[in-house]
């Protein structure tokens, strides 16, 4: 391995999500926190979403901005919910995808439900021009056991979060991970007593993304690390013997818990029983290499900080099986402050054969935080 130079790409935002269009187009989803002065909205806290683009492979980017904000997005004026973010807001993206018709698809972060239905609601967001523009629409999902909770920072939340991961099958039906809560999911979060431990569950859609059926539960297990599981990245195998299977890495606690991986060899009906790794963190990514290898990043999350706390990548040859080549990535000298440097949040893809392009944040998600950016490096991956 051999790990490139830091490359600020973005000043301001934190909790990079990272996409990539079949045509090679990188995205980058973030978070600004929010204006002093604007109202704090009464559930789903969260920045004003700012994604970037780049159609360089990383070399160079520059914000994504709709030819017209849309009406009714995350911080338009128009929309009440919050009427004075003066930036213009990005597409609010908990997972997105290409697909073979050549459009993008994306989903909206949150869904709010269930109502008398069962449904929840949300929205998916759909370019035709390789994300230079996004049009959204009204979409629903089928999980009349999901109900709203907290999150863990002990804020209301709609019950329902989509979190990176969003795939299409070789059937053209769409897959896509959430985390929340059934009822019945009262165990306390270890370290915040109003949130509760989650679980991750796995939707499908068979009409291009409007209406979403729960297939299954990926993982649920109240005594697993600190918050059940959450944040999720699911990849589908294309090589090797296990072609076809789903595996997934799980987020388990806030401070130097296990990332868990799941499996399933029949579109998500069945999983496996998920299986601590021997590395731990926040935010995982995924991504299945040209050769068929498995790439994942992480950031090592530990309070007060410790020798293990910092951005990673680490492989896989042979399906998730095992895992090698655990690699650091450098801090800059400037990160040598009081934890946390950084919220640990990591993306990953690859740009060409052999070559990925790793996204990680520096600072706090705090308006008073001196110093905070998202930034890129290259990691080069010897055969």
């Amino acid at each position: 391995m051999s790990v490139g130079p830091q490359k600020i790409v973005f000043t301001g935002g934190m909790q990079p999500t990272f996409y990539r269009s079949d045509k090679g187009t990188l995205l980058i989803g973030s978070g600004v926190p929010l204006s002093p002065g604007t109202p704090i909205p009464d559930r789903n806290r969260g920045g004003v979403p700012i994604n970037l683009i780049s159609r360089t492979n990383g070399k160079t980017w520059e914000r994504w901005i709709p030819p017209q904000p849309p009406e009714g997005a995350f911080g338009h004026a128009a929309n009440p919910f919050n009427p004075n973010i003066q930036e213009v807001p990005g597409i609010p993206a908990g997972g997105l995808t290409s697909r073979r018709d050549g459009s993008v698809i994306a989903i909206e972060t949150w869904g709010d439900g269930p109502d008398a239905r069962g449904l929840f609601h949300t929205r998916i967001w759909t370019s035709m021009d390789d994300m230079a523009s996004f049009s959204p629409q009204p979409a629903t999902l089928y999980c009349p056991q999901g109900r709203s909770a907290f999150d863990d920072g002990g804020h209301p939340c709609s019950g329902l979060c989509f979190c990176r991961t969003m795939l299409e099958l070789p059937s053209g039906d769409l897959l896509v991970t959430a985390y929340g809560w059934f009822e019945g999911d009262t165990t306390p979060c270890a370290y915040l007593p109003a949130a509760f431990r989650s679980r991750v569950v796995l939707f499908r859609s068979r009409n291009g993304g409007t209406h979403w059926d729960l297939v299954a539960t990926l993982a649920v297990d109240p005594s697993c690390g600190e918050e059940g599981f959450n944040e999720t990245a699911l990849v589908r195998l294309s090589k090797g013997p296990h072609a076809g299977r789903l595996v997934a890495l799980m987020r388990t606690g806030s401070n130097n818990c296990a990332i868990h991986k799941v499996v399933s060899d029949d579109e998500g009906g069945i999983w496996s029983k998920p299986q601590a790794l021997p590395f731990g963190g926040v935010y995982p990514d995924l991504v299945e290499m040209t050769d068929g290898t498995l790439a994942a990043s992480f950031g090592w999350r530990i309070w007060g900080g410790g020798v293990m706390q910092n951005y990673y990548t680490v492989f896989s040859r042979d399906g998730g099986e095992t895992w090698v080549n655990l690699t650091r990535l450098p801090l800059e000298d400037h990160a040598a402050t009081p934890y946390p440097c950084g919220t640990w949040y990591t993306g990953l893809r690859e740009i060409e054969p052999g070559r990925l392009l790793v996204a990680y944040d520096f600072g706090a998600f705090k308006p008073t935080w001196p110093v905070k950016y998202i930034a890129t490096r290259e990691v080069i991956v010897q055969a």
